[in-house]
């Protein structure tokens, strides 16, 4: 397997003179789960928004399996194959889970992300959902693969927090990817529940689709991760084999002065 899936050389991001990245260096192999890791305001989620195109960088460089993507728009992204979900579980309210994971499919990436999805913006897409056999099969079937066959015709306003996540995921991987990033996907679960997640996830990356995932959950992340990177203030701090990295001491202090962090630092 390619050892140059993703590249990023240099890479930082400024907001009003705050750096939320700090020429970060960062290597993801293809077929890993990479785990994503550090204090609230590392950088976590701003580094998932610039390689998805929702955030442009102030420096540096992203390439996607061998082609530079850090310039294109979100939606060109997505068609490279590049998906995510959100920390705060979007859905949206007024559809059914169906319609939900079928708008992972038929709408462009950018107007999901702007939250520009509305009803009757999405009836014809919905339409062509009912007409075309072929797509409506592949979203059942991967409903089903995900199990949430059972709950097809529940409205997004019904879910638990637990079936919000397993949606955006199903969202995120009906198109296919190569790669798929996750903002905190077991947030706020019981053990049974991340145990659930770990093993759709595991089932997603054996299907051939590359994962890095961000999560405050170090027994979760120890669990699934083969890599791991340690984002702190914005610069990498370490850098390697999950047990190696979590053992030392380094990432630890990072971690206990959490709550003198300036909050004003995006994650």
């Amino acid at each position: 397997m390619s050892e140059q899936f993703l590249i990023i050389r240099g890479l930082s991001k400024e907001f009003g003179g705050i750096k939320a990245l700090d020429r970060l260096h960062l290597n993801i192999s293809q077929g890993d789960i990479h785990g994503l890791i550090g204090p609230n305001g590392a950088g976590k989620t701003t580094l998932i928004n610039l390689i998805t195109g929702l955030e442009k960088p102030s420096s540096g460089i992203i390439i996607f399996q061998g082609e530079r993507i850090d310039q294109l728009p979100p939606e060109r992204i997505f068609e490279k194959g590049i998906s995510r979900t959100f920390q705060d579980g979007k859905i949206v309210s007024g559809l059914t889970v169906l319609e939900n994971i079928a708008v992972g499919l038929l709408l462009p990436k950018k107007e999901r992300e702007n939250k520009l999805i509305y009803k009757n913006v999405l009836k014809k897409y919905l339409n062509k959902l009912q007409q075309e056999n072929e797509i409506r099969k592949r979203v059942e079937n991967t409903m089903e693969i995900m199990g949430l066959s059972s709950i097809a015709h529940r409205w997004g306003d019904d879910l638990v927090w637990f079936e919000r996540q397993i949606v955006q995921i199903t969202r995120a991987i009906i198109s296919n990817p190569h790669f798929l990033l996750l903002d905190e996907p077991t947030a706020g679960m019981g053990t049974k529940e991340r145990r659930l997640i770990e093993e759709k996830l595991r089932n997603i990356n054996q299907s051939g689709v590359t994962i890095m995932l961000v999560s405050h959950d170090m027994n979760f992340i120890r669990s699934i991760a083969q890599k791991i990177t340690v984002l702190d203030f914005g610069r990498k701090i370490s850098e390697g084999l999950t047990e190696k990295v979590l053992s030392e001491r380094r990432v630890w202090e990072a971690y206990l002065g959490t709550e003198e962090r300036d909050s004003n630092i995006r994650d």
